[in-house]
């Protein structure tokens, strides 16, 4: 039970970390891809259509350089779907996958792009993925909402239905995983999904901007050594194992579908038993790609224009508006009262039954819209919230009102930041935006 707690926390910990740290990211990307993304197809009109058609998830993993001639062989016979990591190394071999998969919000992700050709590629991202490669693929891409506020408001304001959810655990492959469940593939191929340090250091694929820099090797080999497809043990790294656990976790909870791992040389993945690449082959059978291929055509020659965001997003920005206007005053008000307040004489002091008064109209108006609330909090409201938990630990006064009001004042400063940074993004996403439709609105109460 130790043990698998201590694994459980190596897996969930990382993933809270960089959700909180990237929250800012998430939004500034979902308000500049806006423009691109709001009338974008849904990965979730595809949802069940495919089981007879096998599925290949792409990794780059080192095996990946082993496996170009069965990629050939199966081009036309199964839905190949890669992250931008493989990218490069399948084009340049001749490959085109049917689908490429984005999900990182930032920078380097673009890597797996650069000088390569897009074309006739359609990309499947969140609203939240790396804007300049939503800009390369503008008009080709197919969206998913696991968890944006941002999307949800679009969607309910211009009458559009809720976006799909996909799994968003630490690593590309994990979504596209998740998609070959959407899609209702009954087979699925994890190629280049080594999962594990090859002996001689191999990390990554050849030909990939890994390799550019020479990061296809790794420094050190440190990690778990545990049982390999064709080998007794192989060394599996810190991230590594977070990716094998959401993987095996996932397959677990996929009971209906069959799995076969091509890697030679990566870690066992529990529920994916070890294939050759000719038992693969035999094993998917006689099948044909088109259908998949011709879904996602017809879907994106249907999508249609962006509506006027500017109109959109108007409530929302009354809303931190608001919020603005009486955190700030409170924050400013609890600063302006004298220190000889924190004596315990003074717990009934009038202003200060006032300024907890404050707090108290001040939560009123963040429940009045549980959706805008969730909009300003996905933003920077999220760290400057975690970090008044974390000031907030410290406030111990004899005066259980004054301490209170220092509590207080923590949480009115948290708030004016993020709803402030919040506006600033608003009004120069959107000062503008011009409507290329004639969508309407519909009424919100």
């Amino acid at each position: 039970m130790r043990n698998e707690l201590v694994r459980q926390y190596l897996v969930v910990r990382p993933l809270m970390e960089v959700n909180v740290r990237t929250a800012i990211d998430i939004q500034k990307n979902t308000f500049k891809n806006l423009p691109h993304l709001a009338n974008s197809p849904d990965v979730g009109e595809m949802k069940d259509e495919f089981p007879d058609i096998p599925f290949i998830l792409v990794g780059a993993g080192p095996s990946l350089d082993e496996s170009i001639d069965f990629l050939k062989e199966m081009q036309d016979k199964a839905i190949i779907v890669a992250s931008n990591s493989p990218y490069r190394k399948l084009i340049n071999n001749g490959i085109k996958p049917h689908l490429v998969v984005t999900a990182d919000p930032l920078s380097p992700t673009l890597a797996g792009f650069e000088n390569i050709s897009l074309e006739g590629v359609p990309l499947a991202c969140p609203f939240s993925a790396y804007p300049e490669i939503v800009r390369r693929f503008t008009g080709r891409i197919l969206t998913w909402c696991t968890y944006n506020p941002i999307v949800d408001l679009l969607r309910e304001r211009t009458g559009g239905k809720p976006g799909t959810p996909i799994l968003e655990q630490g690593t590309v492959s994990g979504c596209v995983l998740d998609l070959s469940r959407l899609f209702g593939c009954k087979k699925v191929f994890l190629v280049g999904q080594d999962m594990a340090v090859r002996d001689d250091g191999r990390y990554y694929s050849d030909d990939t901007s890994y390799s550019d820099t020479g990061a296809h090797y790794a420094q050190s080999a440190k990690g778990q050594r545990l049982p390999g497809n064709t080998q007794e043990k192989v060394t599996v790294e810190g991230r590594l194992f977070v990716y094998l656990k959401t993987f095996e976790q996932f397959i677990a909870n996929n009971p209906n579908i069959e799995y076969r791992n091509l890697a030679r040389t990566g870690v066992q993945i529990k529920g994916a038993p070890y294939q050759t690449y000719d038992e693969a082959i035999q094993w998917a059978g006689p099948t044909d790609s088109s259908p998949f291929k011709n879904r996602v055509q017809k879907l994106l020659q249907e999508q249609g224009n962006c509506p006027d965001l500017m109109a959109v997003f108007s409530p929302m920005q009354k809303y931190a508006e608001d919020i603005l206007e009486n955190s700030l005053s409170a924050a400013i008000k609890t600063e302006l009262i004298p220190d000889k307040f924190s004596g315990t004489h003074y717990s009934d002091n009038k202003q200060l039954k006032d300024l907890l008064n404050e707090a108290g109209k001040l939560n009123q108006l963040v429940d009045s819209k549980k959706s805008h609330w969730n909009f300003l909090f996905e933003g920077k409201t999220k760290s400057e919230l975690v970090n008044y938990r974390r000031r907030i630990r410290d406030i111990n006064y004899p005066s259980k009102n004054w301490s209170a009001i220092q509590r207080n004042k923590e949480y009115f400063w948290a708030l004016s930041e993020g709803s402030h940074w919040l506006l600033e993004q608003l009004q120069t996403s959107f000062k503008d935006s011009t409507p290329q439709s004639t969508a309407q609105l519909e009424e919100v109460s």
